[in-house]
């Protein structure tokens, strides 16, 4: 998995185990915590974490559908 410092936009798929969202990437699964499915979130992603990474919400940029 590539290293990076930018912030990524991505829509949140899922919900994990652990209960954080998972957005799916090219370059594998972002954890979000505080995020929903549906939701367009931007983020900074840390950590490798699994086969994904663990990321910082940073901001909302959709909400989830209701």
């Amino acid at each position: 998995m590539a290293e990076t410092n930018s912030d990524i936009e991505a829509v949140i798929d899922s919900l994990g185990a652990r209960g954080d969202g998972v957005a799916k990437t090219a370059d594998g699964p972002l954890y979000v915590p505080f995020a929903l499915p549906g939701e367009r979130v931007r983020v900074r992603p840390g950590a490798v974490r699994g086969q994904g990474r663990a990321s910082q919400l940073l901001e909302v940029l959709d909400p989830a559908p209701s």
